[in-house]
């Protein structure tokens, strides 16, 4: 039985990378992420005490997320360290001063009340109302007044809060599919259909896109990294107190510059009278399909460029060479504790162009479908007894499995694309997703729709993804 009263004491150094591939096993094992891994770590839990460590995980990883979840989990530990409530049991102490902690980070703001009866909230109501008749997924939510009404009635609905009067139905139809204002049907139809596609591309997005760092650009120009000259910025002051200034030079690798993409289609004035849901669905989810094939492409363009060596960087080499020390030096391997142990030296002793150490750690392993089950045996758990027991690689990588990857030899290791650029995909600044646009159809009759989306994606660092080509690769 863990004594009621007892304090964690946080270690004085870093706590070792098997403590922390432990602890990071067991945050995974509960499905909350490693961000809490180092803090947890510092205290050198058994694996009794990280257990009701994780019941404050939970709490901060409920009610908040990123920085302020480890921040609130952080000043959770301090007080079990200082003994706060400490006659009660550990796990239900780490909860409460988790949730203790939330509060204090997360003081409550005034609610704005927002006028519904208003001609734009009308029309957000209408479109969230739209979006549950075209995905059966979707509970309305602001327009729940409105989910019993079906396609036509819309139209008619936005002809009357127009002040529009027609002496019939279709009429009213007619009309409203040649609209084309700022409430007009066409317009709400269309913001409906954009957050249709906004859903189901977040529910199925390419694998690859965890790989990969999001930029959001402002315009289509193309641009490189910006790098600095020397050897090190940061030097010595000797004792004439001077200081070396130095100037940002364009002259890193070049960033992904955007291409437009689009495609449209046609809604007749039949559908919408005769209120055909499966066609409308049937279109969005063609389009749903068609978004995600090339978001997928386009992402994987500078992965298998030049053969699948890579996109030619600035140095005029492939992205993977011996050159820039993210292959390895002889033939390819399969997955094994040995071949990724050499894959991660190769990354941790990677530089940058002034020749300083990156010191990357691995976060993810990425592999064609053939290598699942191969990297899921490499990286399956194992159930230790202590903490301090695991394999070094156990739970510590991302598994991605890619489909889009053709060739079934190579494997990549990559560094967190949430910190370090890689494998960069880019958007155009207000238009982070693709957008449905319509107008009055002229060769049919009816409405048409288009959807375009403006995306590009470079690979700007080499040293933080390592491929290795595989056994016979």
């Amino acid at each position: 039985m863990m004594n009621k009263s007892m304090k964690l004491i946080a270690r004085k150094d870093a706590p070792p990378a098997r403590l922390l591939a432990g602890v990071r096993g067991l945050l995974k094992a509960q499905g909350l992420p490693d961000d809490f891994a180092q803090v947890m770590a510092t205290y050198s839990p058994s694996v009794e005490v990280a257990e009701a460590l994780i019941e404050a995980a939970k709490v901060c990883s409920e009610r908040t997320k990123g920085e302020e979840a480890v921040k609130a989990f952080s000043m959770a530990m301090q007080g079990l360290e200082a003994g706060e409530f400490e006659t009660a049991p550990l796990a239900d102490r780490a909860k409460h001063l988790a949730a203790a902690a939330i509060d204090t980070l997360t003081p409550q703001r005034p609610k704005v009340l927002r006028d519904w009866s208003a001609p734009e909230a009308i029309q957000e109501k209408m479109a969230d109302a739209m979006l549950a008749l075209i995905d059966k997924t979707h509970a309305p939510t602001v327009g729940r007044e409105y989910s019993a009404k079906r396609l036509s009635e819309f139209a008619v609905m936005s002809e009357e809060n127009a002040g529009r009067r027609h002496r019939t139905r279709d009429d009213a139809i007619r009309a409203a599919m040649a609209a084309n204002g700022v409430g007009d049907f066409p317009v709400t139809l269309g913001r409906a259909m954009d957050r249709y596609i906004a859903r189901r591309m977040e529910l199925r997005a390419p694998d690859i896109l965890r790989a990969a760092s999001k930029r959001v650009l402002e315009d289509y120009r193309p641009s490189r990294v910006l790098t600095l000259p020397g050897l090190n910025p940061v030097r010595e002051v000797l004792e004439n107190g001077e200081i070396e200034h130095m100037t940002f030079e364009e002259k890193g690798e070049f960033n992904p510059v955007l291409r437009d993409f689009a495609g449209g289609f046609n809604i007749t004035n039949k559908v919408v009278a005769d209120d055909d849901l499966g066609l409308v669905e049937g279109l969005m989810r063609s389009m749903v399909e068609a978004c995600i094939a090339k978001q997928r492409q386009v992402l994987l363009e500078p992965l298998l460029a030049n053969a699948g060596n890579g996109q030619t960087m600035a140095n005029g080499l492939p992205m993977f060479s011996a050159e820039n020390g993210n292959i390895p030096p002889d033939v390819g391997d399969q997955i094994t504790v040995a071949s990724l142990s050499a894959a991660r030296t190769s990354m941790r002793k990677q530089k940058d162009r002034a020749g300083q150490i990156l010191a990357l750690e691995p976060w993810g392993l990425v592999v064609p479908p053939e290598r699942e089950t191969e990297a899921q045996q490499v990286l399956a758990e194992l159930h230790a007894a202590r903490v301090q027991d695991v394999n070094p690689f156990t739970n510590t990588l991302e598994l991605i499995v890619e489909p889009g990857l053709e060739n079934p030899m190579p494997w990549y290791l990559i560094a967190n694309p949430s910190f370090h650029e890689g494998l960069v995909w880019a958007t155009l600044e207000g238009l982070d997703g693709p957008r449905v646009e319509s107008r009055v159809g002229w060769e049919t009759l009816g409405m048409q729709f288009r959807v375009i989306w403006a995306l590009d994606a470079k690979f700007t660092e080499h040293a933080t993804w390592y491929r290795n080509p595989g056994q016979g690769g």
